[in-house]
């Protein structure tokens, strides 16, 4: 009996020690799995036309709050520069920087040693900088007319939504998010009349952890 007791506040005061942390400032980063469609871009700019869009890995890294829970709901708003793009071909890349404001509107459980929830995620962000480049074995080589053609025609501004789940322990968070980009990310207008636009380019999946203070 006296073995069960000593044990059992002992697994009390690891769970009062581990308790999660579910409030505070937070720095975070992660990988950011970026898509895109090519639908429009290669009739308006011949240079692109033999090219295949395939996904990209980019990062993305901030700081942010999480309130404290209210009735299971929580706020997380976050500062964050994200890097996302497009894999053009092998060996040819088109890299995106935003920087980008999510609102992340929390419901989880708290379980004294975890707090697992979902989340839903509208955000905005401003498109930083475009660069598409070729790499070879030693070298990378920036390709200057095309990267002045996307910076003519790229939406500087995005918005869009975002679905995750996550998990906070102790000081730490770690969260999964898929977002959808609802504007569209380059637009031809100027260069010709009834073409479509390129779509999705900055949609895609988010990993990340975060550190609480």
């Amino acid at each position: 009996m006296k073995k069960l007791l000593i044990a059992f506040a002992a697994l009390a005061f690891l769970l009062s020690a581990e308790t999660v942390s579910a409030e505070g400032v937070f720095i975070k980063g992660g990988l950011t799995y970026s898509n895109s469609s090519s639908a429009g871009l290669k009739e308006a700019y011949s240079m692109l036309r033999d090219l295949n869009f395939k996904s990209y890995t980019g990062w993305h890294a901030g700081i942010g709050y999480q309130t404290g829970s209210i009735m299971g709901f929580s706020f997380q708003p976050e500062l964050l520069y994200n890097v996302k793009g497009s894999s053009l071909s092998d060996n040819m890349k088109w890299k995106m920087s935003y920087i980008e404001v999510p609102v992340n509107i929390q419901y989880g459980i708290d379980l004294l040693v975890a707090r697992p929830f979902i989340f839903i995620s509208p955000y905005v962000g401003l498109n930083l900088s475009n660069k598409v480049s070729v790499s070879s074995s030693n070298s990378t080589t920036t390709l200057k007319p095309i990267d002045d053609f996307i910076n003519d025609t790229v939406n500087k501004l995005e918005y869009g939504f975002g679905l995750g789940a996550g998990i906070d322990i102790a000081r730490f968070q770690v969260t999964a998010k898929y977002s959808w980009n609802f504007g569209n990310v380059l637009d031809f207008s100027e260069y010709k009349q009834n073409i479509t636009h390129l779509k999705s380019a900055t949609g895609g999946l988010e990993l990340s952890i975060a550190l609480k203070f």
